[in-house]
């Protein structure tokens, strides 16, 4: 019995159950799959402000979603592709119907995200519209609220 613990097979077991240990610890965590939602965003006249966005999480649960500084046609409509992980909120703002040809006017958008659960979140915001974009983290919680200003 005692040359068993000097053998090699004693050794090659030993190292199985070290990387079989070692593949539980540190093994990926089970995920939820990602959803995607695709929501029509509420725009209105704009006020010539810059290229924003403002997340404002609500008391109800609900994360608003609000956009400025976009350039669009009068009828034209924006759309947003959302996909949401663990942790991860994925925005990409995407041009809908596009409206007659014509001057481009200064709007602005807002939408409800009420699926959104409380926590923090890793965000990428895309604009399809704009080129613009921005990367930043988000704690969704009642009452907290921030302003990012998009980049090319």
């Amino acid at each position: 019995m005692d040359d068993f613990f000097h053998s090699i097979e004693f050794y090659t077991l030993a190292l199985l159950v070290a990387f079989a240990l070692l593949a539980l610890i540190f093994g990926q965590k089970d995920k939820s799959p990602a959803s995607t939602y695709i929501k029509a965003l509420d725009l209105q006249d704009g006020n010539g402000e810059d290229s924003l966005l403002e997340l404002l999480s609500h008391d109800n649960g609900d994360l608003e979603l609000r956009r400025t500084g976009m350039q669009l046609r009068q009828d034209d409509t924006v759309n947003l592709v959302v996909t949401l992980g663990d942790g991860e909120l994925r925005v990409v703002e995407k041009k809908g119907l596009i409206g007659q040809a014509g001057t481009e006017l200064d709007k602005c958008g807002s939408v409800l995200l009420g699926f959104v659960r409380e926590g923090r979140y890793e965000l990428r915001y895309e604009s399809d519209v704009t080129g613009q974009w921005r990367l930043f983290s988000y704690t969704h919680k009642p009452g907290n609220s921030k302003k990012i200003e998009l980049k090319y």
